[in-house]
């Protein structure tokens, strides 16, 4: 189910053509109580009806700035067969005029919709409504981590060996210690747009736990007009999480929250995915130089810069042999 094509194919309603019916749509076929409709202005909408009766207050309608969610609303909307619908929805509105807006709440709602199923009950609804409500709130905030180290992340795991693997031990907050975890191995990725394998780490990233196995990888990241887009690397991320909802939303959560405000923009940013496959390589943390273990008295938070070129990287084949996370990171030869 891909919202988009669905929506473009949706003929907005006029006052005059459907008797003043504000809304005009199609029900969408995985979700029998969801339909995805037209406003007069051509924006989108997705309207849900809950399967157990309501209880309690009315929760609280939500405005945001791209996003409205208007709760057990009685309406009428037409379908596209010119049949009206009469129900009490939960109406959720993108309410910008701006294309890449309108396609960025489409596809929100499309991977939130994954995560509501079909069997709608008043408290996955609540869940389903938060879960937009959250993504679109990350819209209004400051980006959390350069567009470049996003970049870096979603090209290291769509052009990994075993990208699936990946996506799964992906971070699932944006200042956890390392970027992938997946049982006791570690795996943090540094990028450099100066051809410098210098990065800033932390003390708890080159003194994991014990027992804990943590791999740092560096790449160089330059502007390149024909290389992959962080959207592109985003979609594909999408691609890769298919049907599952929980790494649908994963992907959307990240890209936004690392994106912020800028998000339009930022996302159209172009790289060299060619300099970036040719300078990546995996250094296992023992060989990262670093400061003594123990800290000073009062010292916490701790931060510096090692220079990685002063390790020896691992081959593939020891990446291999280290299993799971580490052989899954290798890069997926063509």
């Amino acid at each position: 189910m891909s919202l988009i094509p669905l929506f473009d194919a949706i003929v907005a309603p006029t006052g005059v053509e459907s008797g003043g019916v504000a809304l005009r749509g199609v029900p969408l076929a995985e979700y029998e109580a969801c339909h995805l409709a037209k406003d007069r202005a051509a924006r989108p909408v997705i309207l849900v009806r809950s399967a157990s009766p309501p209880s309690g207050e009315r929760p609280r309608d939500l405005v945001l700035e791209n996003l409205r969610i208007e709760n057990r609303i009685r309406c009428l909307f037409e379908r596209a067969s010119g049949e009206i619908e009469k129900g009490v929805f939960t109406l959720v509105r993108c309410t910008s005029d701006n294309r890449d807006t309108q396609e960025l709440f489409l596809q929100v709602g499309e991977s939130s919709l994954r995560a509501l199923g079909t069997d709608i009950t008043e408290p996955h609804l609540l869940r389903f409504l938060e879960s937009v409500a959250e993504l679109f709130r990350a819209l209004e905030r400051e980006p959390t981590r350069q567009i470049m180290g996003l970049w870096a992340e979603l090209f290291v795991l769509t052009r990994s060996e075993e990208p699936r693997t990946l996506l799964a031990a992906w971070h699932t907050e944006v200042g956890e210690h390392f970027d992938f975890t997946m049982g006791i191995q570690r795996l943090e990725i540094k990028s450099s747009g100066n051809r410098s394998r210098r990065h800033q780490v932390s003390f708890e990233q080159v003194y994991p736990p014990e027992q804990v196995q943590a791999l740092i990888a560096s790449l160089f990241i330059e502007p390149g007009v024909e290389g992959p887009s962080v959207k592109d690397l985003w979609d594909e991320a999408r691609l890769l999480a298919g049907a599952d909802s929980a790494l649908l939303l994963k992907v959307e959560r990240q890209c936004l929250q690392s994106l912020g405000r800028n998000w339009g923009i930022a996302r159209e940013r172009r790289f060299d995915a060619e300099r970036a496959a040719e300078s990546l390589g995996f250094f296992n943390i023992d060989d990262v130089p670093r400061v003594a273990r123990e800290q000073p008295p009062g010292v916490a938070d701790l931060r510096f810069e090692s220079d990685l070129s002063k390790a020896t990287p691992l081959t593939n084949a020891r990446l291999k042999a280290l299993g799971g996370l580490f052989s899954a990171a290798r890069l997926r030869q063509s």
